[in-house]
């Protein structure tokens, strides 16, 4: 009887061994440190790190996949990993977990310890620029290999627009979809076909200019609430009135937005409710209307050096004055223009020198005409000008033939 109850105590003792974590070389002398020139630890003070990395996929639709979306490449091997201890300090850096994979024993001192795994650099916004990370706390027992599994998630939120056949049949291909979550900027346009990424938790904000083939200028906001990480909110632009109502008379459509949310598991309808216009975006009324849009001007604009050099970042703002435009005075704030401009800088667009009507028709800058109602100042042509990274403003005041005045200033970042 005693031989079995031994024989039993023994199987017991050989499967908690084995369903928690192993016992290793107690009876060696030490484990063997991941520096060959460190002497070995004494089993009962240190113990090893066996870590195994999952990357959760992304949510996406037909639409998406069939953008060159970066985040479908990322290899989890390429995942950076770094050890922290309990008060905060790294004590291990792999720049790749294919690195830690070539290391044969990963040994670490009893304790508590954050294993954290990321791919990529966290931006407010960019494209074809996910995020991934993963953390997972796990406790170092003396003598024994634990493992530990991490979970690697996207942390961004993706936008992606789409625009049904009856907004493209009423407007024109020059509309564009600003987004912002308040600290970065996207333009979605036409011939955009990158992802968009933003940070997550933050309100992202959709402005949509377009124009109908009758000329009417159409404005819609719309705000999406606390965007989700590892979220994918797919957006159809469509209209709230027949085609031919549009086609056939100067009637002024609204733009429906249609948003769905795909998360892992789930797919939701959102509501994004229209927003208010800005109070100081002025009113139709005579005399006193009078409206500055366009991105970089609620938050910066920002594009790389390259997108500046190349001019593929639309850079321009729509200006209305319903009693006929007076002045346009435009401040340029960028040393290498300023230089350049001299006392030139600021100018008056309906009022210009010789020296500076040659210079603008130059850089092909269109001009407006004293008592238009509406003018758009592009600067997409001046990017490749500011003089590369750094931050660019052209403070924009806008005077009416009423005596209104109103004043913005878009802002340029280049990285």
């Amino acid at each position: 009887m005693k031989t079995v109850l031994y024989t039993i105590a023994l199987i017991i003792s050989f499967i908690v061994g084995f369903t928690s974590c192993e016992m290793k070389k107690e009876l060696t002398g030490g484990i063997k440190p991941v520096d060959p020139d460190e002497v070995p630890s004494d089993p009962k003070v240190a113990g090893v790190l066996d870590l195994k990395l999952n990357l959760q996929p992304e949510s996406d639709t037909p639409e998406t996949k069939a953008k060159a979306d970066v985040a479908a490449t990322v290899d989890i091997n390429d995942f950076g990993v770094q050890i922290i201890d309990s008060t905060g300090t790294v004590v291990k850096t792999f720049d790749s977990y294919r690195e830690y994979q070539e290391t044969k024993e990963l040994l670490l001192r009893k304790g508590k310890y954050t294993i954290r795994a990321s791919w990529g650099e966290l931006y407010e916004a960019a494209f074809d620029a996910p995020y991934f990370i993963g953390d997972t706390l796990c406790e170092i027992e003396p003598g024994v290999v634990s493992t530990i599994k991490t979970n690697c998630m996207l942390q961004n939120a993706k936008v992606n627009v789409e625009y049904n056949d009856d907004f493209l049949k009423v407007f024109k291909d020059d509309y564009s979809v600003v987004v912002t979550n308040g600290a970065g900027v996207l333009t979605l346009d036409k011939e955009e076909q990158r992802v968009a990424y933003f940070r997550s938790d933050e309100n992202i904000n959709l402005i949509i200019s377009s124009t109908t083939h009758k000329g009417l200028d159409i404005v819609s906001k719309h705000k999406i609430e606390k965007a989700a990480p590892n979220a994918l909110y797919n957006i159809i632009l469509g209209i709230d009135v027949s085609v031919d109502s549009v086609i056939d008379q100067l009637v002024k459509p609204g733009i429906t937005v249609d948003i769905t949310m795909h998360t892992r598991d789930t797919v939701i309808n959102i509501e994004a409710p229209t927003l208010p216009p800005d109070p100081d975006d002025g009113t139709d009324e005579p005399g006193g209307a009078i409206s500055i849009t366009g991105n970089g001007l609620d938050s910066p604009l920002e594009m790389t050096d390259a997108e500046a050099t190349a001019g593929s970042v639309p850079v321009k703002v729509t200006i209305k004055a319903s009693a006929g435009l007076k002045n346009v005075v435009v401040k340029i704030v960028a040393p290498a223009l300023e230089a350049i401009l001299g006392p030139e800088n600021p100018f008056d667009l309906l009022n210009l020198t010789p020296t500076m009507t040659g210079i603008l028709d130059g850089v092909g800058l269109v001009r407006p005409k004293e008592g238009d109602t509406e003018y758009t100042l592009d600067v997409t042509s001046m990017m490749k000008m500011l003089g590369g990274a750094g931050t660019y403003k052209f403070e924009v005041n806008v005077t009416d033939k009423a005596g209104n005045s109103l004043p913005k200033t878009l802002t340029i970042i280049i990285k």
